[in-house]
């Protein structure tokens, strides 16, 4: 799945669950460091603006499936092929 930087922002704040190529089960949405790769450019002469000048974040750090003890993992946003609203937000 492909997502933009509103979408990814979106999910930052509701903690969607997502599935991951090559892991069981759902995954929980935990974090992506958007900010990183978001820099200032200038738009009609003024450095107020911000846009994405850089490519999206290529990973995210998702909590461990339910019934696992951990801190979470990292996986690359690319192999996200399902996505499912979090009930609880």
């Amino acid at each position: 799945m492909i997502f933009n930087n509103y979408t990814l922002r979106e999910m930052n704040r509701t903690k969607p669950f997502v599935k991951v190529k090559g892991i069981d089960g759902w995954l929980q949405w935990d974090t992506c460091k958007i900010e990183e790769h978001v820099k200032p450019h200038a738009y009609h002469g003024q450095l107020t603006d911000m846009v994405n000048t850089q490519p999206l974040p290529l990973i995210f750090r998702a909590m461990p499936p339910q019934g696992h003890n951990g801190k979470g993992a990292l996986y690359f946003i690319k192999n996200i092929y399902m996505k499912k609203p979090n009930e609880s937000q």
